[in-house]
């Protein structure tokens, strides 16, 4: 008996693969072209995200220069309220200002200046809050300068892995010295203390992420 084997009507496994591989290519050309257009915003993006490398030194170099100007403010501020108040008359109240004892509120203080914190130790080398042991370490060659007639100037540290301290004197000028003769209560040393500035380090690593050198 013969037996006739029939073919599938339309079937061909070479068509359909040639068929399914043309689609697949004509389909990744197309999402390429369509993707191209924005090539420029892709490459922003990823500029974006690169790693930025920042060093030790930076970081330091950058609190130290917050330290100071956080110092610079304060005195410039101080010297602007003394100039007016000596002007209207006030000299007591001058005098106050010039010699940083008006300052009180140091949390105030420390947010119009945009640092972590601020405490003020004073001119018997006490503090109102407890210190670290580099504070007081520091806190002790002031003290030890300061008797011995020796230059206090300021002075960076690290705390802890995320703060650091700028500890600067508070030095009255030599117009408030002069000035506070005409009051009660003369200066009798231009030393007025120490300022120690509170710097978290993640927001000077921040800092540096956003200087337009480092994107």
């Amino acid at each position: 008996m013969t037996v006739f084997k029939h073919k599938k009507k339309g079937f061909c496994p070479m068509k359909i693969n040639l068929f399914a591989i043309s689609a697949l290519f004509i389909g990744v050309f197309s999402a390429c072209n369509e993707n191209s257009l924005d090539t420029r915003g892709i490459s922003e993006e990823l500029q974006n995200r690169k790693i930025v490398r920042i060093t030790e030194s930076e970081i330091f170099d950058l609190a130290n220069k917050t330290g100071e100007e956080a110092v610079r403010k304060i005195n410039e501020s101080s010297k602007r309220q003394s100039e007016a108040l000596a002007k209207d008359k006030k000299t007591e109240d001058a005098v106050l200002a010039c010699s940083y004892a008006s300052i009180t509120n140091l949390d105030s203080l420390a947010k119009a200046i945009d640092v972590f914190k601020i405490n003020k130790i004073d001119t018997n080398f006490k503090s109102k809050i407890l210190l670290s042991e580099i504070e007081t370490q520091l806190l002790d060659a002031y003290k030890y300068n300061r008797e011995n007639k020796l230059e206090m100037t300021p002075n960076l540290q690290a705390i802890n892995d995320t703060l650091f301290v700028y500890m600067s004197p508070i030095m009255a000028s030599a117009e408030c010295m002069a000035m506070s003769v005409q009051t009660k209560e003369k200066l009798t040393s231009d030393f007025q203390g120490i300022w120690n500035i509170y710097i978290k380090k993640r927001d000077i690593v921040l800092a540096i992420q956003n200087e337009p050198k480092k994107k």
